[in-house]
């Protein structure tokens, strides 16, 4: 008997083993799918920007996966009829996730940095996560890495370029051949023709016979109305000389000037109306009392109940007796 149960328990150890394997095939999101689009890769250049895509069909559907990349990102979106890649969000994929990205089979260093720089906790990068300085971007259907510079020469040289993603809860790795991209980022960048110089013979330089010069006289004249200052000559082909006379003339103008401001000012001096100080005082002081008694007049207000503000704090003197500063002290 106890050999028949030993038999029966493990009959039913092997039928439950036997049921989970079957559950696990027949469940096709434990599945991972692989896409090569290596076979029919073509590249071609809209502006500054590489493009490719990967195509699928999935019934009546045909799902795209547009990629593009330039010296400022990398973009792979997923699309549904959409052979432009024109439409964003033409495929929902409201749980999309990026698991890796790997250049030549190996993880590119950028997406790893902004697996370690995400708000999440989590091993992939989910839709919706922000990432640091906007580095990587999964939303509406768009997975965007902005390239650095050690991105773009890896993909400058790259052989192939995957991606490991899971739309439905099911990996699919998605593989594209760059050599089409490697192809138009070299022509991108010809190296510029060297310019040939042209050798110029120097020309022959003939001896001048010097011919017997003539000294013409010019002079630095003052400007009208200056009669008293007298023109300076000098030889009119130096221009050190031009320039020593001509400052001497402004020199001479400047000091008349001057001595003609002088005399202008004493005889506006002179017909100014003498300033009655006294009258001015007292103007000044009656200005003041009045001024002191419309602000005791406020200030009463405030004596009447024993509190002086600190506007009154000047005219404390003519308050009641028993009337105290009350303004704070800073």
């Amino acid at each position: 008997m106890a050999v028949l149960r030993f038999s029966a328990s493990i009959l039913l150890i092997m039928v439950f083993f036997s049921l989970s394997l079957s559950a696990q095939a027949a469940n096709p999101f434990k599945k991972s799918i692989d896409y090569d689009f290596s076979d029919n890769t073509a590249w071609t250049l809209k502006r500054d920007t590489a493009v490719t895509r990967g195509e699928i069909k999935e019934g009546s559907d045909s799902l795209f996966f547009h990629l593009s990349i330039n010296n400022q990102q990398l973009k792979l979106r997923f699309s549904k009829n959409d052979p432009a890649g024109q439409v964003i969000n033409s495929r929902s994929v409201s749980s999309l996730v990026i698991e890796d990205v790997r250049v030549n089979g190996t993880r590119l260093p950028l997406f790893q940095w902004c697996l370690n720089n995400q708000q999440a906790e989590s091993s992939a990068f989910k839709q919706g996560t922000p990432v640091s300085k906007n580095a990587c971007i999964n939303e509406d259907g768009d997975f965007i890495i902005k390239l650095d510079n050690k991105s773009r020469q890896l993909l400058k040289s790259a052989q192939t370029l995957e991606f490991v993603t899971e739309p439905y809860r099911r990996t699919e790795n998605l593989k594209f051949a760059m050599a089409g991209y490697v192809a138009i980022m070299k022509k991108l960048e010809k190296p510029a023709p060297v310019k040939q110089v042209k050798v110029i013979p120097k020309p022959v330089v003939k001896p001048v016979v010097a011919a017997k010069k003539v000294v013409k006289t010019c002079y630095a004249k003052p400007p009208v109305g200056y009669k008293s200052i007298k023109s300076i000559a000098y030889p009119c082909q130096d221009a050190a000389k031009k320039t020593e006379a001509e400052a001497k003339i402004n020199q001479q103008v400047a000091a008349e000037k001057k001595k003609a401001d002088l005399l202008a000012a004493e005889a506006k001096k002179k017909q100014e109306p003498k300033v009655d100080t006294a009258a001015e005082a007292k103007a000044e002081e009656e200005w003041q009392k009045r001024q002191t008694a419309i602000w005791i007049k406020r200030c009463e207000k405030h004596w009447m109940k024993s509190v002086s503000p600190c506007y009154c704090k000047p005219y404390i003197a003519h308050a009641p007796k028993g009337v105290q500063d009350t303004c704070p002290a800073n």
